[in-house]
């Protein structure tokens, strides 16, 4: 098994403003995306020293670097001034295939809490970021 990320693939579907799923193209080539850890219970520990705990619906971040030239990028710019011109949110899902490691990953509901209208420009234009959190992340073989 490889854990090459060359051929892993992002689709998202936001129907509001394409047709099509949208292939999520061009990502750097030192990150394509970073996910957040979370927390699998939320737990209380009493004065007497007994700890209790239970399970909590949490959501889940993913960070996406795109080059500063990708056409992706337009992508992330008109959900974010869509979303600026109809004072609303739009919410896509997405699926993340890795064939490298047989999985895929289901991601339902996602809001763009980060957004980089322009990209940090050195010798050349830096990379891109945007951050979407996600109702759920659901994995499964690919």
């Amino acid at each position: 098994m490889s854990l090459t990320a060359a051929n892993a693939t992002i689709f998202f579907s936001l129907p509001a403003l394409f047709p099509a799923p949208v292939q999520i193209q061009q990502f750097s080539a030192d990150e394509v995306l970073d996910a957040s850890e979370v927390e699998g219970a939320e737990t209380a520990m009493g004065v007497d020293g007994v700890l209790s705990g239970g399970y909590v619906n949490v959501p889940f971040e993913q960070g996406y670097t795109l080059q500063a030239d990708s056409p992706s990028v337009a992508f992330f710019d008109q959900w974010f001034y869509q979303q600026k011109a109809i004072l609303d949110t739009l919410n896509p899902n997405a699926v993340i295939t890795m064939p490298s490691l047989g999985k895929k990953w289901n991601m339902t509901k996602g809001f763009l809490i980060g957004y980089q209208p322009i990209p940090v420009l050195k010798k050349i234009a830096q990379p891109q970021k945007f951050r979407v959190r996600w109702q759920s992340s659901i994995p499964a073989p690919a």
